[in-house]
């Protein structure tokens, strides 16, 4: 490693440079680290940062999985609502049963998500009761997959769930009786 020759003049510690990719000149911030291979960088972060930075990885991924179950049910609503009016636009009334397979798709699906956020709030729950030695940044939440509640059924039939999709298969169920002797909605 050479000394930074633009150094200016009367600088006691200039700056050190090596070579870099394809022979560009890198040059290296001073620091006591970049002299004592014994200091690290960056320091250790202290065990109830360790905790709370733990926390705050799990909650993210709780607000995603909240934020997704939300965009989906918008999803569900417009789906739904486009393939009635498409079907009754054209005609095709016979066809109206069909909207139901998108209903239960997405009911399915926003149980999933409910399941896994319930999954991730227990594991929440786990971290916040560990001692600080205890943090080791796992992620699993299969040690809760058999705990009551945290089951794709549980999630997928929860009031909260069951209500918004099946709402939306009943009015699909409804336009299906409306439609069905007389061949169009009305």
């Amino acid at each position: 490693m050479t000394r930074n020759p633009g150094a200016m003049a009367n600088d006691p510690n200039p700056a050190p440079i090596r070579a870099g990719r394809h022979g560009s000149p890198i040059v290296e911030p001073r620091g006591q680290w970049n002299d004592n291979p014994q200091v690290s960088p960056i320091p250790e972060p202290a065990p109830v940062d360790r905790k709370i930075k733990h926390l705050e990885f799990i909650q993210g991924v709780i607000n995603r999985l909240a934020s997704d179950s939300f965009r989906m049910k918008g999803w569900s609503v417009v789906l739904v609502s486009a393939l009635l009016v498409l079907l009754a636009r054209e005609g095709r009334i016979e066809f109206v049963a069909i909207a139901l397979v998108p209903v239960l798709a997405f009911w399915g699906l926003d149980g999933y998500f409910l399941q896994q956020e319930r999954l991730y709030r227990a594991l929440y729950d786990h971290v916040r009761t560990l001692e600080n030695d205890s943090i080791d940044f796992s992620m699993n939440v299969g040690l809760f997959s058999k705990s009551p509640g945290c089951t794709w059924l549980g999630a997928t039939f929860s009031r909260t769930v069951f209500v918004f999709h099946g709402a939306l298969a009943t009015a699909v169920f409804l336009a299906v009786v409306i439609s069905w002797p007389h061949g169009t909605i009305k």
